[in-house]
């Protein structure tokens, strides 16, 4: 079986928060072009009745309330994290690749963000912003980690300049790659695809025996 690394760029923001954009690549060739093994938007709230932004939602009720509610959020979003890659495992694993290594995106500023008393990320507008993304991204790292699967966190500012030195290219050659590859799949194929994209090739780079 081929191995196939995991990109995932979550959608942290006002609209879009608890979504994500997946992009799972192979590499025939190490030397050469990967090949998009699986592509998908996930929603990863889990529970339709929520809200995408829980923290800022829980900011004007009781402790008690706001405590049920991130609870509650947190626990819908693990499900619909571990629903999401057992879904994707299996499809790549009958296409005949194994699922070797996923790539989320990291805040260095929100690393401790959720073990915080939520008293104190609540009062924190700041800390809100950065728990409503960390909240996703947690939920996919655990789900990961409970698969067995290696995660790698990567800093979506120096992305670009990272896989570029791994890889031995320059950017603008590797935009072109990216591009070149969503021509050849066809839309959707928007930023938050390619950044998924490019996060999975450096999984794949770096997990190169």
């Amino acid at each position: 079986m081929s191995a196939v690394a995991l990109g995932v760029r979550d959608h942290a923001g006002r609209d879009l928060t608890g979504t994500a954009s997946l992009v799972a690549l192979t590499l025939p060739d190490p030397d050469g072009v990967p090949v998009v093994a699986d592509r998908r938007d996930a929603d990863l709230l889990g529970d339709p009745s929520l809200p995408g932004r829980v923290y800022h939602a829980a900011a004007g009720r009781a402790a008690a309330d706001a405590a049920a509610l991130v609870d509650r959020a947190a626990k819908a979003a693990a499900r619909a994290a571990q629903d999401v890659l057992a879904a994707i495992a299996a499809a790549l694993d009958q296409a005949g690749h194994q699922l070797a290594g996923v790539a989320v995106a990291i805040d260095p500023d929100a690393l401790d963000v959720l073990d915080r008393p939520l008293p104190e990320v609540l009062a924190s507008h700041t800390a809100q912003h950065r728990a409503e993304a960390e909240l996703y991204r947690d939920a996919l790292v655990t789900a990961a980690e409970g698969r067995g699967i290696p995660v790698t966190r990567y800093d979506r500012a120096g992305l670009a300049a990272t896989a570029a030195a791994a890889l031995g290219t320059a950017s603008g050659e590797l935009d072109r790659t990216l591009a070149l590859i969503g021509r050849g799949l066809g839309p959707p194929w928007r930023k938050a695809h390619k950044e998924a994209a490019l996060a999975a090739w450096l999984t794949l780079t770096t997990r190169q025996p």
